[in-house]
């Protein structure tokens, strides 16, 4: 019998399994590390990072999710099940005033090193988007009974704290925290908004680090006035698009409950 099954109405166990797998994510190499380190020196430092990502970020979750919900499950929790296609194609229209104001900035020089392509714009946007949308405020909020704040400003709060390495100073870490700690709230809504469509937040948090880094824009996530701005115009993008999604999504629910409404009207009254 599932974990979850056993444990369905007691919020708090599911909160603590949730939580106890993200601690054992975030900080288990740093427990593990010195008893297989030793195996992976020959490894180039790209191969060492994404497998670290693929352990700690994309396996632990993972195990959690299957003993919480089971295998047949997994991808309906995690988002995964559906809008890969859809995912990509809005991530792409939505950033493309960042490509564009980029290259502007950059007279359209590009130069990007093979760990900044991997890393920085395929690995860490699907083992962040996997580890801290899909798992931790995804499952806090739909498995164990989060309301939308305390989920949003945990996932939040943690995932602005492991970018102030970034900074070089107080202020610069200061402004790198707060930067990604709203990145990180503002993919959480995006990802509940858009129907658990996990693909979309990663594509977008994937096109919006390689244009970052394909033309170089700054040293770390906090940026400078012009790359906020363009980087606003993508966001107010999505925003205004999800916006419309919600709305649309309200107008054909109360359409459908019309319908239904109408039609137990109808058949009460062939019955009476």
């Amino acid at each position: 019998m599932l974990l979850a099954s056993r444990i369905t109405n007691n919020k708090v166990l599911l909160s603590i399994i949730i939580l106890a797998f993200y601690f054992l994510g975030q900080f288990g190499s740093k427990l593990l590390y010195p008893f297989y380190g030793h195996l992976l020196v020959d490894f180039d430092r790209t191969t060492r990072v994404v497998l670290w990502q693929l352990l700690y970020y994309g396996l632990v979750p993972l195990v959690a999710t299957v003993l919480l919900v089971g295998w047949r499950q997994v991808p309906s929790a995690l988002g995964l099940d559906k809008g890969f296609l859809r995912g990509l194609g809005m991530a792409a229209l939505i950033t493309l005033p960042m490509f564009i104001g980029y290259g502007w900035m950059s007279d359209f020089t590009v130069g990007i090193d093979p760990y900044n392509l991997i890393f920085g714009s395929i690995s860490a946007p699907f083992f962040e988007e996997f580890f801290f949308r899909a798992f931790l405020f995804g499952l806090l909020y739909r498995l164990a009974g989060w309301s939308v704040l305390p989920a949003t400003v945990l996932d939040a709060f943690v995932f602005g704290i492991i970018h102030v390495s970034q900074g070089d100073d107080l202020v610069s870490s200061l402004s790198v925290f707060g930067v990604t700690a709203a990145g990180a709230a503002g993919f959480s809504l995006l990802y509940k908004e858009w129907d658990w469509n996990l693909w979309f937040v990663v594509f977008l948090h994937a096109f919006m680090n390689f244009a970052w880094m394909l033309f170089a824009v700054a040293d770390n996530a906090a940026g400078g006035l012009w790359a906020n701005v363009f980087r606003l115009m993508s966001i107010a993008i999505a925003v205004v698009w999800t916006i419309r999604h919600v709305r649309n999504k309200k107008a054909l629910a109360q359409v459908q409950g019309e319908e239904v409404a109408q039609s137990d009207t109808a058949r009460s009254m062939v019955s009476g």
